[in-house]
């Protein structure tokens, strides 16, 4: 299901619009398979490890998954960028049945207000 960010702010759309959410479109299986994983796993001495971006991987699924033009994703700031890094990795963490944390993202096709992901950190708070 698609889902829709509400930016922080307005910015400029095509021909002279103003655009402040943007939809970003479920990932398909031709999407995983061009992209792969948008973090990397880096082990650590003594077992364990953590997921770590991989930028351009993570740049490549924001601009495929987004339902516009990409090139107006370049003038967001740093906060709604990392709105649209959530929502990326929200797709994967659902994916896999993992809570998803709490942002102002929603399915396109419902009112009702839903989740949205990135790796947990110690001090967010995440729903089953």
């Amino acid at each position: 299901m698609a889902k829709v960010i509400e930016l922080s702010r307005s910015y400029d759309g095509p021909n002279g619009t103003k655009f402040n959410r943007v939809t970003m479109n479920e990932p398909t299986f031709r999407d995983y398979t061009d992209l792969g994983n948008p973090t990397t796993f880096v082990a650590v001495a003594g077992g364990g490890g953590f997921e770590q971006d991989t930028p351009t991987v993570m740049r490549d699924w924001i601009e495929r998954l987004y339902d516009g033009d990409p090139n107006f994703l370049y003038q967001l700031n740093l906060p709604d960028s990392l709105k649209l890094r959530d929502t990326v990795i929200d797709f994967f963490r659902e994916a896999r049945g993992l809570p998803v944390m709490e942002t102002t993202t929603a399915p396109s096709d419902e009112s009702s207000s839903s989740a949205s992901a990135s790796t947990p950190q110690p001090s967010t708070i995440c729903r089953s």
